[in-house]
């Protein structure tokens, strides 16, 4: 380097040579031959043969090969692997390798890192020109491709409506979609190879719960590839049980309410059954389940508000329904005394017996499960218990929230009032016997009457029975009185019954002898003077006339 080549004594004068260069130095490219004469007049003579450095155009481009990309790591190595030279791709511009590369040499370029968007090219091995003319190398980078496909759980089904975002390792969003029913989702150019990133749905469509993320690697070799999540739908288990908890009940009629108040589903619950909602409710949201009619014999149960379960589980939401209760009490008038031996029925508005019993003294009865919540029934005694009336019926109608309700039915005695009067039904008198007697003869009252007061017999008839009133003894100066027949009333008023006794015309004195026969004749004197005045009295009427 930095000295000519002397050429003395060896060659002849006036003769014709070449110049042959064979190898090249690094960097250079072997020149052409010159041709030359050697001079006759023996003057120093100068043969210059020039050497071209070798160039090496690199050109760094999309698949396309019209836009030549920025940022790629790339590296020239030789025959041994050695790297001769190394550079960042600058975008819109090719790298030039001149004098570095040897003529007929052969050398790798390698992409080390692709620019963001693109995958690592495939190697490219070449052979540096030896004439010296300017060589290109074109290394083309396609683009990363993802297929982001949003599926239901069976994988067969593209689902619309998902929100889904793609994050970078610093959780950073590099892409964000809404997932159209029927196709995927390509990400192209956006993603690096070599890269993990993680897809992630923000917000599940109608009817499905939010999938687990997937975390997932670009690959470096530009094939596509395609990443799939699966949704599966959000299902709900309702049960419908009684208070216990332990047996579904049939015949209730539940809605389900979004939180605008829009019925999502309806239906009437089978006994034994809980009832699947599956893919009609959203993940994440907040709905109420409500009664709105429960089953014969049930209350409607409080209102239930859930919040859908976002992690796919099924989720259960368990309704009670507590069974109607109500207390039927049968008391006397004042309401303290619980009485016995009333009939008892209660109708529904049908007329249909749905409960039948005697009432128990002390004892209040209850009917459990027999009526249904908000339905309007009737309480009507049959039968009174003796010494009672029937009371008027009860309308009632069944609370719906499953409070114990007590319906109160009283009944008030029979009461008849016995009046024992003289023939002018003005004057109460006292000293008579007497006695009442049911149909069968037995006697159920005696007492003798008291001057001025009249009898009151409460609470021993029989509301509607018939009895008899008998004069037993009649007080002095009066005979006994024919037998009353009377009938106690059935609706609580009082019954008067009035026995009235005619005076007694015989005076008996202690000590008289007095025939019967005197008396006889005494009486049939006075009847005659009677008629024998009436006679008389017609006579001188008939006269004054004429």
């Amino acid at each position: 380097e930095g000295e000519t080549h002397i050429i003395e004594g060896k060659l002849i004068a006036g003769e014709t040579y070449i110049l042959h260069e064979e190898q090249s130095p690094d960097g250079y490219v072997i020149a052409s031959d010159v041709i030359f004469e050697v001079g006759e007049d023996g003057k120093v003579q100068t043969v210059v043969m020039k050497d071209e450095t070798t160039k090496i155009h690199v050109s760094k481009t999309d698949i396309t090969g019209d836009k030549e990309l920025g940022g790629a790591k790339l590296v020239v190595k030789d025959k041994n692997g050695d790297v001769v030279d190394s550079w960042t791709s600058v975008e819109g511009e090719t790298h030039i390798i001149e004098g570095k590369l040897i003529a007929g040499e052969t050398y790798t370029l390698r992409e080390e890192q692709s620019p963001e968007g693109y995958v690592i090219a495939s190697d490219i091995v070449f052979e540096v020109n030896e004439d010296g003319s300017v060589q290109t190398v074109v290394m083309k980078d396609d683009t990363t491709k993802i297929h982001v496909s949003k599926t239901d759980i069976t994988g067969d089904k593209e689902i619309g409506g998902a929100k889904l975002v793609v994050k970078d390792k610093n959780g950073d969003v590099v892409d964000s979609w809404t997932s159209v029913e029927g196709e995927t989702h390509i990400i192209e150019g956006k993603l690096i190879a070599g890269e993990t990133y993680t897809l992630r749905e923000e917000q599940a469509p109608e009817g499905y719960v939010i999938a687990e993320e997937i975390i997932f690697t670009v690959n470096e070799d530009g094939k596509v590839q395609t990443v799939i999540m699966k949704d599966d739908t959000t299902k709900i288990h309702i049960s419908k049980t009684d208070i216990t908890g332990d047996k579904e009940i049939g015949g209730a009629k539940l809605v389900v309410k979004d939180k605008n108040g829009d019925v999502v589903d309806s239906w009437t619950s089978v006994e034994g059954e809980s009832h699947i909602i599956e893919g009609k409710l959203i993940a994440g949201e907040t709905y109420t389940l409500r009664e709105e009619q429960a089953p014969e014999g049930y209350v409607i149960a409080e209102e239930i508000t859930f919040t859908v379960n976002e992690d796919g589980k099924v989720q259960t939401v368990v309704m009670k329904d507590d069974t109607t209760k109500i207390h039927i009490s049968k008391t006397d008038i004042t309401g303290d005394k619980e009485i016995g031996g009333a009939k008892l029925v209660v109708i529904d508005k049908k007329g249909k017996v749905v409960d039948s019993w005697t009432s128990v003294e002390g004892e209040s009865h209850i009917i459990e499960g027999k009526l249904t919540a908000g339905e309007t029934y009737t309480l009507r005694e049959e039968q009174s218990p003796n010494g009672y009336v029937i009371a008027s019926e009860i309308t009632f109608t069944v609370n719906e929230d499953g409070k114990v309700q007590t319906v109160v039915m009283k009944d008030d005695t029979t009461k008849v009032r016995i009046s024992k009067t003289d023939i002018t039904g003005s004057k109460e008198i006292g000293g008579a016997k007497l006695v009442v007697k049911d149909k069968n003869g037995e006697v159920v009252d005696s007492w003798t009457s008291v001057e001025g007061e009249s009898h009151m017999i409460e609470g021993i008839l029989i509301a509607g029975e018939t009895y008899t009133l008998h004069e037993e003894q009649a007080p002095n100066g009066y005979r006994i009185a024919e037998d009353i027949t009377f009938t106690v009333n059935e609706d609580g008023t009082v019954l008067t019954v009035v026995m009235k006794d005619d005076t007694d015309t015989t005076i008996v004195k202690t000590g008289d002898t007095t025939p019967l026969l005197m008396w006889t004749v005494t009486m049939m004197l006075a009847a005659a003077a009677l008629v024998m005045s009436l006679y008389y009295r017609r006579k001188r009427r008939s006269r004054k006339m004429n």
